[in-house]
């Protein structure tokens, strides 16, 4: 096992560095808004396969530390390996939410109910789709979107922060190791 942390960690020192504020949205980029079209993903060059669970496939990219997790119908970054500093926190809220606005303006930003205990939550809809406007389950056969950030309050027991786009009927998230 310390042969592959170190081999792990190692490879990231080899690869072309890019703020990790910036790979964060990357990733997401390359990695989660294809579902949206319902395009499918193919290829991780680059990325180590973690150990997969429960249906979740799980990539770590070596030179940021982030994780790419894609499940059923959740496609999810984040910083579960190594925390993002409180820097590169404030930089990735900022031009996450950036992001999204330029290029989902479909999507507005839903009223949180739940967020007392949450350092930072975030959560679109597409407002095109025929659904509640609410974290409900629209109705059967309506395919909606969602996207978050989010980092629980270290009151909560885990703070890591990801990004993610989850659809209600199952969207087929469409996935190909292929290179």
């Amino acid at each position: 096992m310390a042969l592959f942390a170190l081999g792990y960690f190692g490879r990231g020192a080899l690869s072309t560095h890019e703020p990790r504020d910036q790979r964060f949205i990357s990733l997401w980029d390359q990695y989660c808004a294809p579902f949206i079209e319902g395009n499918s993903v193919r290829g991780f060059n680059g990325l180590v396969p973690l150990e997969q669970f429960s249906g979740t496939n799980r990539w770590a990219d070596p030179s940021s530390k982030l994780v790419l997790e894609i499940k059923d119908h959740t496609c999810e970054i984040s910083d579960v390996l190594l925390m993002l500093s409180p820097q590169e926190r404030i930089d990735v809220e900022q031009n996450f939410v950036a992001y999204v606005a330029e290029n989902y303006p479909q999507y507005i930003e839903m009223e949180q109910q739940w967020t007392s205990d949450w350092d930072l939550a975030y959560d679109w809809r597409d407002v095109t789709a025929t659904a509640p406007a609410y974290w409900g389950y629209p109705p059967r056969g309506v395919s909606v979107w969602g996207i978050s950030l989010e980092r629980a309050g270290e009151q909560i027991g885990f703070n890591y922060t990801s990004a993610s786009l989850r659809g209600w009927e199952k969207p087929k998230f469409n996935i190909s190791d292929d290179h």
